[in-house]
C-alpha cells in the first residue's frame, strides 16, 4: 500500500479505486488514508473484506473531515467494531 499511497497523493485522474479482497490491514489502511488527505480525484474507495478493521476506520474517519471528492466508501465485511462505526460517523 505504501506505493499506491505515494501515487494517490499526486494524481488528478483517478475516480474509482477497488481493493477488496486485498488484506491491507490497519496499516495500509494508515498509508492510504494519508494519500487520500491530499488527492483531490478519488470519488469512490472499495475496500470490502480488506481486514482495515476498527482501527482502520479511526484513519478513515480522519479522511471524511478533510477529503470533499470522496463521495462513496465501502467497507463491508472488515470487523469493525461499535467504536469503529461511531467514529465515522462522527466525521460525517
Amino acid at each position: 500500500c505504501k506505493w499506491l499511497s505515494e501515487a494517490l497523493k499526486t494524481n488528478n485522474s483517478l475516480r474509482e479505486l477497488i481493493l477488496s479482497w486485498n488484506t491491507i490491514g490497519p496499516e495500509g489502511c494508515k498509508c492510504l488514508s494519508d494519500a487520500l488527505i491530499m488527492n483531490k480525484s478519488l470519488t469512490n474507495l472499495n475496500l470490502h473484506q480488506t481486514s482495515i478493521g476498527s482501527e482502520g476506520c479511526k484513519w478513515l474517519s480522519e479522511v471524511l473531515k478533510m477529503n470533499k471528492s470522496l463521495t462513496k466508501l465501502s467497507i463491508a465485511s472488515n470487523n469493525i467494531d461499535v467504536e469503529g462505526c461511531i467514529k465515522l460517523n462522527e466525521s460525517l
